[in-house]
């Protein structure tokens, strides 16, 4: 019996490798940003535990603040201080949110207030 392994998860291994060494907080597939934060699958999450952040989950971060292209994945900064690679966005509309949110960037934002998040 032979396993198939797909594009995504041949992308996560190689940003886990990619990397290694760093302070990442998680791995995100199936990206799409919304709302000034990114909404994906989770991947090797550091505080992961039961019911929590667990591998597959779909989490929403807290407000992007800062995003840096590390080619081919981006690095997302957040308010509460994560660090998130991004490995994959979601079909076309993830890839498209992106583009939106830089445009967003440039022009400054308002982020949401703390109690909220």
């Amino acid at each position: 019996m032979t396993t198939s392994i797909g594009f995504g998860e041949l992308r996560l291994a190689a940003a886990e490798r990619h990397f290694s060494g760093m302070a990442v907080t998680a791995f995100l597939t199936e990206v799409e940003i919304v709302a000034c934060s990114a909404v994906g699958v989770v991947h090797k999450h550091t505080l992961a535990g039961a019911g929590r952040f667990e591998d597959g989950r779909r989490i929403r971060t807290s407000d992007i603040h800062l995003m840096a292209h590390r080619s081919p994945y981006w690095i997302l900064l957040t308010a509460s201080g994560s660090c998130y690679v991004i490995v994959t966005f979601k079909g076309n509309n993830g890839r498209q949110s992106l583009n939106d949110f830089l445009k967003v960037l440039t022009g400054g934002f308002y982020p949401t207030p703390r109690h909220l998040q």
